[in-house]
């Protein structure tokens, strides 16, 4: 018995429980050494002591275990519990069976309990089920990821893998997780082998060797490989990353993967365009270079002509050298790039620069600024042409020009030379004088300017049988308008200008002003004209007066014919129609006669009462045959309008004339307006328009949408030849080539 007794106490002894036994009373009767030593105490400070002195005494704890122990006193059932339990700083978790302990006669005396710190283990089960919730949503997120992602443990087995990657691969998740043995390489590769995502941890210089297109960025990888498999003609982008836990431990690696085939053909266009672009650029005759802004600046690129330009030997050797190097100060440089910076673009900005041997070279420069994404300057573009030898052509150029101009301005004549559309390219100072325009107005005006269209059309004539014909013209007489309105008369000597292919470019000539000379000429021959008019007035009324009555004879034999031969043919609306026309025809004959016999008696006239919109409709068919059919004659006349006294024939004529003109003015197609209508005139108007009288008046309006005249010729068109139109009652006359007015 005493044998088994210390087996028993040997094995309760030796065991890592902790055990405990109370009495009814909650004395501690027994306390192995693991208790003892769990709450760091001696067995002497503890057997025969009560609850609520031994073993740590916790107030909220020690009434938890009396209860326990009471409710075993009373149920004599075993229980198990748990308990969380602070001690000193931390937390300790203990599980404890609650058990009664019986005597020989099988009565309860005392409750045992046997219990066990399990907070490592506690704390490794939390550890797992956060480290298990962090991986759930860890692959949350991978799945939503854009990019085709995977991830393994450390023992290479599957632990994500992506709704990207399905899509990429075709493998489903449900195939992949769980995997291993290189399984996730057979959709990329074909075939069981290492990746990216194996080699992320291991990065070595021999692996480093045999993953030449492998790179590192801190504890990544990554690399570009083509994969046909994936995509025909396709090409990824891979980065692999390991993966730690809260400690700072490896659980596995994860690895992107991207599609970037249609970036690779994307830069293989740009790399063969720029490959043609520099092509080009290499091969044009211009100088081609790009470089930084600011005071020295900083070539980034040039081309062999600018290489040539400045006596470098290549590229490289531009980009050493600073632009500023180039110029004659580092501030014409600064200059130069803020003004480029504020404009933008500079064009044809003629600089003379120094090359690599100091020697100097005129160039013409036109640049641009490059913008960044971030909108700041990036860079200028610049294209630079060596223009020293037009420098020095120029120069001499311009030393003979300087000699050529002191001869024409010391010559009385005016010297001028016209492109091929009449335009001044070059005078001296006596066509200035001549015309009355400043040299700074002259430049560049046309033969338009200063000439009445009748003479610009004859000197365009003029000049194109010269440009025809290749023959000059000498002593070619034109009215001239000076700037000042005075008419003048030049006399014009004119050739051809051939450039040196022998192709016509223009037109040069002399001309000096005869205006005084043709003055005495006109008056020498308006008095021998005025003693030949004399002698012929007489003559020409007496011719008049006869051939008058001879027509007018002719013309009654005519219309008293046309009675006769009326009465004699049958009665019919056509026969009706031509005797009317014949009728009309020769009454119209009979005013001309009229007319005849009026100026044969010295311009005595016969006023009658008319009105003008039947003089105008009645006299409109008959003028109308002289118009261009492609001008369009509009009538509107008003109500009521009084009857003036007017010669009928002497109308005719006015309106015949007024026509004409209009239908000159017209060059193409166009209208012509006439409009008869009633119109009081008043003291204001009267005023400006001697002899007339304020009161009612019958206006008669032609109107035409032709060209028209100037104010100053406008000004002149009654200064020519007064005429006699006849007396017509309250009437006045007003013309212009554009709108006539009869009032």
């Amino acid at each position: 018995m005493r044998q088994s007794e210390e087996r028993f106490r040997s094995i309760v002894e030796s065991t890592t429980d902790c055990i405990l036994v109370w009495d009814r009373e909650y004395n501690y009767i027994y306390a192995n050494q693991a208790a003892i030593d769990h709450v760091g105490t001696t067995r002497g400070k503890v057997i025969g002591k009560n609850i609520y002195d031994g073993l740590g005494h916790i107030p909220e704890f020690t009434d938890l275990w009396k209860g326990r122990i009471d409710e075993i006193f009373a149920t004599g059932r075993t229980m198990r519990v748990e308990d969380k339990i602070p001690v000193g700083d931390k937390v300790i978790f203990t599980e404890s069976v609650l058990s009664p302990i019986l005597d020989a006669d099988g009565r309860m005396f005392a409750v045992g309990v046997v219990y066990r710190d399990v907070t490592d283990r506690r704390q490794a089960k939390q550890a797992l089920k956060t480290s298990q919730e962090r991986l759930t949503h860890l692959a949350q997120i991978i799945n939503f990821l854009p990019d085709a992602t995977f991830a393994i443990d450390t023992e290479g087995k599957v632990i994500a893998w992506n709704q990207a990657i399905e899509n990429m691969t075709g493998k489903k998740a449900q195939e992949m997780l769980g995997k291993g043995d290189y399984e996730y390489a057979i959709p990329f590769y074909g075939e069981r082998r290492p990746v990216l995502i194996d080699i992320v941890g291991k990065w070595e210089k021999e692996i480093e060797k045999k993953y030449q297109y492998v790179r590192k960025e801190g504890e990544s990888l990554i690399s570009e490989t083509y994969d046909p498999l994936v995509k025909p003609g396709g090409f990824l982008w891979n980065k692999a990353s390991l993966l730690y836990d809260n400690n700072g431990a490896v659980i596995g690696a994860i690895e992107s993967i991207r599609d970037i085939t249609d970036r690779k053909v994307a830069e293989e266009v740009l790399r063969e365009s720029e490959e043609r672009y520099r092509t080009l650029v290499d091969n044009l005759p211009v100088a081609v270079y790009r470089n930084l802004p600011g005071p020295e600046g900083q070539f980034l690129m040039a081309n062999p002509a600018f290489c040539n330009m400045f006596g470098f030997k290549n590229e490289e050797e531009v980009k050493k050298v600073a632009p500023a190097d180039l110029y004659a100060t580092s501030k014409e440089r600064q200059q130069y790039s803020d003004n480029l910076i504020e404009k933008g673009v500079v064009e044809n900005d003629e600089r003379t620069l120094v090359k690599r041997d100091g020697t100097p070279v005129h160039t013409s420069i036109t640049s641009r600024v490059v913008y960044g994404k971030d909108g700041e300057v990036s860079h200028f573009d610049s294209i630079m042409l060596d223009i020293t030898e037009q420098k020095l052509a120029e120069t001499a150029l311009r030393d003979s020009e300087e000699k050529y101009r002191i001869i024409l301005e010391s010559i009385e004549e005016a010297y001028f030379e016209v492109d091929l559309k009449g335009n001044f390219m070059f005078f001296n100072s006596n066509l200035s004088k001549q015309l009355g325009y400043p040299p700074e107005e002259l430049m560049g005006m046309n033969s338009r300017h200063y000439t009445s269209p009748k003479t610009a059309k004859e000197l365009f004539n003029r000049f194109n049988k010269v440009f025809t014909s290749g023959t000059s013209f000498s002593n070619f007489r034109y009215e001239i308008i000076r700037m000042d309105g005075n008419q003048r008369v030049h006399e014009m000597s004119a050739s051809l200008i051939r450039n040196d292919e022998g192709e016509p470019i223009g037109f040069r000539g002399t001309s000096r002003d005869v205006s005084e000379l043709v003055r005495a000429e006109e008056e020498k021959e308006r008095v021998e004209a005025q003693l030949q008019q004399v002698n012929k007035m007489e003559a020409i009324a007496t011719l008049a007066g006869g051939i008058a009555h001879e027509f007018n004879n002719a013309l009654m034999g005519i219309v008293g014919n046309i009675e006769l031969l009326k009465m004699d043919l049958p009665e019919d609306e056509g026969r009706d129609k031509y005797f009317k026309a014949m009728k009309s025809a020769s009454y119209r004959m009979s005013r001309l006669t009229a007319q005849l016999l009026a100026y044969a008696q010295g311009g005595k006239y016969q006023p009658k009462d008319l009105k003008l919109d039947d003089f105008v409709i009645q006299t409109l068919p008959i003028l109308k045959h002289d118009l261009n059919s492609a001008i369009r004659v509009e009538t509107h006349f008003s109500k009521d309008i009084p009857h003036i006294k007017a010669d009928y024939t002497q109308m005719q004529m006015v309106l015949s004339v007024i026509l004409a003109n209009s239908n000159e003015a017209i060059e193409d197609e166009g209208r012509i307006k006439i409009t008869a209508e009633n119109k009081d005139l008043d003291e204001d108007f009267t005023k400006h328009h001697p002899g007339l009288k304020p009161g009612p008046y019958v206006c008669l309006i032609v109107e035409d949408n032709g060209k028209g005249m100037d104010e100053e010729t406008t000004s002149r068109i009654f200064h020519c030849c007064p005429v006699n139109f006849g007396v017509i009652s309250t009437s006045y006359m007003f013309t212009c080539p554009s709108t006539c007015n009869f009032a």
